[in-house]
């Protein structure tokens, strides 16, 4: 993060409102494109659970899909909050940034980037119970497969923390 600051403090104001129009536009695309989903939430983060274990590896079976689609209907839809959440919290990172001669700086945007939340608490505890739920309900096969990818994962992380030290 001190080269993320180090950067910020060089910002010209053009940059800055560049940065700002990205940001909105980004939020607007947003916007748009949760507008033509056609799908319900429960079925679209369902899904993504489904992705997220083949990424790692795991086909998941019947009774697994099962399991997310029980605990997903406890899933309130917030992403039009979110979006909200986020386009405040964009608002508030062009005003710091605009501060970046000001001697508390580095110290409001440490706090401000810290503060990035992208996700209801309760529905994160959601998820993690739902994720543990599936990955305790594997079976050899699943096991090994997870286990493999996982390695694979941590070694290419390894690899490239290696190679940018």
């Amino acid at each position: 993060m001190p080269y993320l600051i180090e950067l910020c403090t060089t910002l010209s104001n053009n940059q800055i409102k560049e940065i700002e129009v990205h940001l909105k536009a980004l939020s607007e695309e947003k916007k748009t494109s949760l507008k033509k989903e056609t799908k319900d939430y429960q079925e679209v983060l369902g899904k993504s659970f489904v992705r997220f274990f083949r990424l790692l590896g795991v086909k998941l079976n019947a009774k697994q899909k099962n399991i997310i689609h029980l605990y997903i209907s406890n899933i309130e839809d917030s992403r039009y909050q979110l979006i909200n959440n986020k386009e405040e919290w964009d608002q508030e990172l062009i005003r710091i940034l605009a501060l970046k001669n000001n001697n508390d700086f580095k110290y409001l945007l440490i706090e401000h980037i810290n503060s990035l939340n992208s996700e209801d608490k309760n529905t994160r505890i959601t998820i993690n119970n739902i994720t543990a739920k599936i990955i305790a309900s594997f079976d050899k096969k699943q096991l090994k497969r997870f286990q493999k990818r996982l390695a694979r994962f941590i070694k290419t992380i390894d690899e490239i923390m290696e190679a940018n030290t």
